[in-house]
């Protein structure tokens, strides 16, 4: 088989290999007619992969994707010699132990109930543009989860509220919860469809790639009345974008990043920090006269935000971002909180 194809399966099923605590078999690599599967504790992964034929195998997940990645021939030969599975690109032979498991009790990934249904054309996009909102501890609840409706993505975190409006609408009865690390995750990959039993959803890509994650049985709250805000219009100065691109390389974790946006006296000062250092940038914006304001966001976030629209509502409290199909809604920091 290509190399390359194998590595491809490797990086789909990261989630769910590295996810897996409490799941039985997790950590876990499976072949097992045609596809590479994986068990997290949040999300499943069958990939099938071509050439791999009759090879059945379970072995420690981790040690095999770290050696494929360092494969440089372009092809490579899986098989089950014994009791170990063996596996030999040009000049190298690898053997790995094969962890003995009951095949009868595992499930099929994304084979359960349910129809599967188209998403719109620009469903990962909208997961992504919605993700940098949700909560990520898990005393928020249903927080910690995108909250997907027949027409729009919401997501929030308590200080932070995302509405995405989708191309399409998806033919759900009711709104479907994704956990946040899941939506991150399904946000990078081109999904095509899914479909919604009664224990789980299932996502499926181009090439026949199945994810799978458990129902969310927690009921989502209703933000909408706070996304309808009133008070006074600004514009963000358009090169606010260079100065969030220089804070953003120092704020830590890709998808948990954080800024500070400060405006005072007709300047926006941008601050970035993290563990290696700290970045700070003024930018004019002699527009703006009102009493100044602070808040806290997502650098990639507010430049996607930038990108369409430099307009905001300041309302008491908080600052309204809106758009062709979206609303951002941020709460203002207090004086306290601004100064620290």
């Amino acid at each position: 088989m290509k190399t390359e194809d194998l590595v491809n399966a490797a990086e789909k099923i990261q989630l769910a290999l590295s996810d897996g605590k409490m799941t039985s078999n997790a950590g876990l690599i499976m072949f097992s007619n045609g596809l590479m599967l994986s068990y997290g504790d949040e999300i499943s992964t069958s990939v099938p992969v071509a050439g791999l034929g009759k090879v059945k195998a379970a072995v420690h997940g981790t040690e095999f994707s770290q050696l494929i990645k360092k494969v440089k021939d372009k092809n490579i030969t899986l098989k089950v010699v014994k009791d170990r599975l063996s596996v030999t690109s040009g000049k190298m032979k690898a053997n790995f132990n094969m962890v003995d498991v009951n095949w009868e009790e595992i499930p099929e990934v994304g084979t359960g109930e349910g129809t599967w249904v188209s998403l719109p054309e620009r469903f990962t996009d909208d997961l992504r543009f919605c993700v940098f909102s949700a909560a990520t501890h898990q005393s928020f609840g249903s927080l910690t989860c995108l909250n997907v409706c027949s027409d729009r993505i919401i997501s929030s975190d308590n200080f932070r509220i995302t509405e995405k409006m989708l191309s399409s609408e998806i033919p759900i009865d009711n709104p479907v919860l994704i956990p946040r690390s899941a939506a991150a995750f399904l946000s990078r990959i081109k999904l095509v469809d899914f479909k919604v039993g009664e224990s789980e959803i299932s996502y499926r890509d181009l090439g026949g790639v199945i994810f799978t994650h458990g129902i969310i049985g927690e009921e989502y709250p209703d933000v909408s009345p706070h996304l309808e805000i009133e008070g006074s219009e600004i514009k963000f100065p358009i090169n606010l974008r260079d100065a969030l691109g220089h804070a953003e390389v120092v704020a830590d974790e890709e998808m948990t990043k954080t800024i500070s946006v400060n405006v005072s006296k007709g300047i926006f000062v941008v601050k970035g920090e993290g563990s290696h250092g700290e970045v700070e940038e003024s930018v004019d914006a002699p527009d703006y006269k009102d009493e100044g304001f602070s808040f806290i966001a997502s650098p990639e976030h507010l430049l996607q935000i930038l990108a369409i629209t430099q307009d905001a509502i300041i309302g008491e409290g908080s600052i309204l971002f809106s758009g062709k199909g979206f609303k951002h809604l941020v709460a203002l920091l207090g004086d306290e909180e601004a100064e620290e």
